[in-house]
């Protein structure tokens, strides 16, 4: 059986930790994420473990606030796979906020989820979108924006029925 853990950074291995003191994480013990400080981390992964190996995947977001080489970033599920994106930015007030849309609508309420947290002199906004099951209608452009700091940014969801390659250790 898998053991779940998530971590703040990139590579999650031995030298990702936490340094937080105790009001903080008072203050962020809402949801899972923000239980372990992880809902405002720029990076953060999900690792699974097992008695055999450790496989680890980073949770997938769009950060408004950082320049990125592309404004259009591509992701390939599967039917049937849950879908999860979150958008991330920073403003100087809590007076700003970011907007999910699928092609030209936004995202129902039932679909997102945001928090926010006062980070030094910035405030730091996070918002979700998910699905617990994705099928080929739910393919196309997931754009995250925000018009108080003028940033939009697209992720490209691509619903694959078939076409994975599977590789597996198999002797």
């Amino acid at each position: 059986i898998p053991v779940l853990k998530w971590f703040p950074c990139q590579v999650p291995d031995d030298k990702c930790r936490f340094v937080f003191d105790d009001l903080m994480e008072m203050q962020k013990a809402q949801l899972f994420l923000r239980k372990d400080n992880l809902s405002f981390e720029p990076h953060v992964s999900c690792c699974a473990t097992n008695n055999v190996s450790k496989v680890c995947t980073e949770l997938y977001t769009i950060d408004l606030s950082r320049k990125s080489e592309s404004p259009v970033q591509e992701l390939f599920l599967r039917v049937r796979d849950p879908l999860i994106l979150r958008c991330r930015s920073k403003y100087n007030t809590s007076q700003f906020g970011n907007k999910w849309h699928f092609g030209n609508k936004q995202l129902k309420k039932n679909m997102t989820l945001e928090g926010r947290w006062k980070m030094g002199s910035t405030w730091v906004k996070t918002l979700y979108a998910f699905m617990s099951s994705v099928e080929p209608h739910n393919d196309g452009n997931y754009t995250c924006s925000s018009e108080e700091i003028a940033a939009k940014k697209t992720a490209v969801v691509r619903i694959l029925d078939k076409g994975f390659i599977n590789i597996t250790n198999a002797k």
